[in-house]
């Protein structure tokens, strides 16, 4: 143990320099944890205001208040259900534009805002004759894949134009 207090003694700058080695490699590595860890999602909701007007469902009229039109509130109209789900289908619809063109490995989504239509890329591919049917399955499961994803999004792929690349894959 003597050895070693003498040693260090004699060699204060190596001592100096391995702590502060040490030193700079602890503080970075406290550093990359808290940059790279996952952020805690607030639970609280947040409202907001642009995205769609307040809904008033109609709603039974009840004895003590007397007759009243279920279709108007205060000289306000009411929703119906199809405008509503209207109202949903649209807002829906921007935040699908919003977070294309999306791209991951088997199929690219990309809004033409010019043609209103949704562009629907499959990646599959096609480099021999034999490998035809593997194509077409590919095709049709990157198809799946892509509308899936567009579903995710809150959006009926029956309501919205979609152009398929390779075109082959609209008939799948």
């Amino acid at each position: 143990m003597e050895k070693i207090i003498n040693f260090l003694r004699a060699n204060k700058k190596l001592v100096a320099v391995v702590a502060g080695v040490l030193l700079v490699m602890f503080v970075s590595i406290i550093f990359l944890y808290y940059k790279t860890k996952p952020k805690k999602e607030s639970t609280e909701p947040v409202v907001d205001s642009s995205v769609a007007p307040a809904v008033i469902f109609p709603t039974q009229a009840s004895d003590e208040i007397g007759n009243v039109d279920e279709t108007e509130f205060n000289g306000t109209r009411l929703l119906s259900e199809d405008e509503v789900g209207e109202i949903n289908s649209n807002v829906a619809l921007e935040k699908l534009k919003a977070v294309t063109p999306f791209y991951c490995t088997d199929f690219a989504v990309e809004y033409i805002e010019s043609e209103n239509t949704f562009e629907v890329i499959l990646f599959a591919i096609l480099n021999r004759e034999s490998q035809l049917e593997q194509y077409k399955e590919d095709l049709r499961k990157f198809k799946y894949e892509a509308l899936a994803w567009i579903t995710q999004q809150g959006v009926n792929i029956y309501d919205i134009n979609i152009r398929y690349l390779p075109e082959e894959a609209k008939d799948m």
